[in-house]
């Protein structure tokens, strides 16, 4: 990526995830900074801007956010065989990442945080793939963290887009959108950057920031109170914890594995 005074210009080695990203960039408009142009593994687009909002985020802006992206964003939308890709994007991909971060070596349970946890095999048969992918189609950002917001004098603009959900570029889960903002108010890049985090089995835990927390709770009632499952959230938050380990380095692998092997475990538990 790369900073100019008034446009940035990001690079993908990948043509069809560029390709994918400009095209996103048309579909939500206004909602994302303007695209200036584009080449095979190149696009530009003007600087939103404003303030980082995992910067500047507070309890009052938080709310005004999930207002602003309730009315902007999540608009509902309808798709084709919609449970089957959620299934591709949630079950299929954990699956891969699993498999790429044990490197062919089975898992065991094993002691984490005090409890015997079982194997990540054994606690993934225990979710409910059905109810897990009966997702609600709408249009999606789909990595929805803070880092990727900006807050504007006339509200926020959104950046770094994912460029599909399961191959659609217009539709994806408002849950997977959900679950990114609630992993990212727990583990975010600031807390990762400082090692405020525990990889350790024996007391695998992160440090949050107080404000963070404030808002996650802001997020849960606006979750419960616009009818969403909060477990669902709460599910998806760990997987994608799991399905971030292999895309990174020792020792936040091994804590985002445990971390989320443990909180997953811990949820279905409780049912």
């Amino acid at each position: 990526i790369y900073f100019f005074n008034n446009f940035v210009i990001k690079f993908f080695s990948d043509p069809i995830i560029n390709k994918n990203r400009v095209k996103r960039a048309s579909m939500l408009n206004e909602l994302v900074p303007n695209m200036i142009d584009s080449t095979v593994n190149f696009y530009k687009y003007k600087k939103a801007e404003g303030d980082l909002f995992a910067k500047s985020v507070n309890e009052t802006t938080f709310k005004s956010f999930l207002e602003w992206t309730k009315n902007n964003l999540w608009k509902s939308k309808t798709s084709e065989n919609f449970n089957k890709k959620c299934f591709d994007f949630y079950i299929n991909k954990t699956d891969k990442r699993v498999n790429q971060y044990l490197e062919g070596k089975p898992d065991t349970s094993k002691i984490i945080n005090g409890e015997l946890i079982p194997s990540i095999e054994d606690i993934l048969y225990k979710i409910d793939v059905e109810w897990l992918c009966k997702g609600i189609p709408v249009q999606f950002h789909g990595d929805f963290i803070l880092d990727n917001v900006i807050e504007t004098k006339n509200g926020f603009s959104l950046i770094d887009w994912r460029q599909d959900f399961a191959n659609d570029l217009e539709v994806g889960d408002i849950y997977y959108d959900l679950a990114k903002l609630n992993h990212n108010l727990m583990v975010n890049h600031d807390i990762v950057d400082k090692k405020l985090y525990d990889s350790s089995p024996k007391n695998c835990h992160i440090l949050c920031n107080s404000t963070l927390l404030r808002c996650k709770d802001l997020l849960h009632k606006f979750i419960v109170e616009n009818g969403y499952d909060l477990k669902k959230v709460e599910v998806l938050s760990s997987i994608i914890w799991i399905n971030m380990a292999p895309l990174h380095e020792y020792p936040f692998n091994k804590f985002l594995f445990n971390f989320g092997k443990y909180n997953l475990y811990k949820i279905l538990e409780n049912e």
